[in-house]
């Protein structure tokens, strides 16, 4: 990571997270979690790709597409484990 601390304290309170080349120079990464009936994580919803084609405003551009991806997910989750 280039900037770890400043990452770190930047995104810690945000519903998503977010890789603005700090993993790999070159790429972006937006995610949002995918919570079973406990709130609990169990998978995510991602959109990443090169900074030069889609910069960090782009990726999070896409926030409500990738949010809505995660609740559907959550949603047939939760209902195919319901008893």
């Amino acid at each position: 990571m280039n900037r770890p601390g400043k990452v770190a304290r930047q995104y810690a309170a945000l519903p998503y997270s977010v890789d603005d080349e700090e993993y790999l120079e070159g790429l972006v990464c937006v995610a949002v979690p995918v919570t079973d009936e406990q709130q609990r994580v169990w998978a995510t919803v991602a959109v990443h790709g090169p900074a030069a084609r889609m910069p960090i405003d782009a990726a999070l551009a896409r926030l409500p597409e990738l949010q809505a991806a995660a609740a559907a997910l959550g949603e047939t989750y939760r209902s195919s484990t319901a008893p």
